[in-house]
């Protein structure tokens, strides 16, 4: 729903009717959506933007921002992914999944596979020779 106001797939009714004002509540959904999703020091960039209350400028001014194509950035993110172990000390297994879906890249030139994610998460798990905990 928010997005197609962000694409500027869908602008605002004319009027003050029913429809016009269910379009304004959206816009404000969507741009409390787009700051409240990034870090404090990002706020500034977007400030222009939000005051004409405009998503799509805020959308375009964070793409400056995008990391997900920056290859020191990936492969950093690819190698801390690689690196990952379990403990069952102090992780359960969904943690262990939820940490490795966290550094899947999806999105980036180098987006890893679920597949690959799967068998990255058994040699996690093969890795420890203590018990498993699953919470």
């Amino acid at each position: 729903m928010a997005w197609r106001i962000v694409t500027s797939d869908e602008i605002r009714p004319h009027g003050n009717n029913s429809i016009a004002l269910y379009f304004d509540r959206r816009l404000q959904l969507t741009i409390n959506l787009i700051y409240s999703s990034v870090p404090l020091n990002l706020s500034n960039v977007m400030r222009d933007a939000m005051t004409v209350q405009d998503p799509a400028a805020m959308w375009t001014a964070l793409q400056v921002y995008n990391k997900s194509n920056d290859l020191l950035y990936t492969n950093n993110l690819r190698e801390q992914f690689n690196a990952l172990k379990f403990n069952p000390a102090n992780q359960s297994i969904r943690q262990v999944t939820d940490d490795l879906e966290m550094l899947q890249l999806e999105g980036s030139i180098l987006a890893i596979p679920d597949q690959f994610l799967a068998s990255r998460l058994l040699a996690a798990l093969l890795q420890d020779n203590g018990v498993w905990t699953q919470i």
